[in-house]
């Protein structure tokens, strides 16, 4: 329940930020820095297409290994919705604590990309999405697999060339 209300609150506030939002340069690459799905755990985010819309891909690192998302965004003004694939967390051997397994999976981002300054050149991007289908090992003695659903978000900030 509290994950649902959160996510009503996240979208309310976006479309009022929205409002303030009405026009971005013609830009064709967005490079940004932060955390997220978006932002592979903690690094970049990089967009090339027009206006905000074209190929995504989302390079960091978040509790060891190389994380990764690679798919599509969909812009309009301000606003932005994004698929993609890539690693959506981390799944540790409980029973020696040594061994990580990365969990890779399918990513639903929606989020806006809020203007910072007259230029409009810097923006603000915070996004709220979800996660499914990942599999991990569950036993290692077995190992037997287990499904990885959950809920992500985003914040960074970027710059338009």
């Amino acid at each position: 329940m509290k994950k649902m209300i959160l996510t009503v609150f996240a979208t309310i506030a976006f479309i009022a930020v929205g409002y303030c939002q009405n026009d971005y340069p013609n830009n064709i690459l967005n490079i940004g820095v932060g955390i997220g799905g978006n932002y592979g755990g903690i690094g970049t985010k990089t967009i090339i297409g027009y206006r905000n819309s074209g190929l995504l891909v989302g390079l960091g690192s978040f509790g060891g290994g190389l994380w990764y998302e690679i798919g599509g965004q969909i812009s309009y003004k301000w606003m932005y919705l994004n698929l993609g694939y890539g690693i959506i967390g981390v799944s540790e051997n409980l029973l020696t604590n040594d061994n990580t397994e990365l969990i890779k999976g399918k990513m639903a981002t929606i989020g806006a990309m809020i203007n910072l300054g007259k230029s409009k050149k810097y923006f603000l991007d915070l996004g709220i999405g979800y996660d499914w289908d990942g599999t991990y090992t569950s036993n290692s003695y077995t190992n037997e697999k287990d499904t990885f659903n959950t809920i992500d978000a985003a914040i960074g900030f970027g710059i338009r060339l």
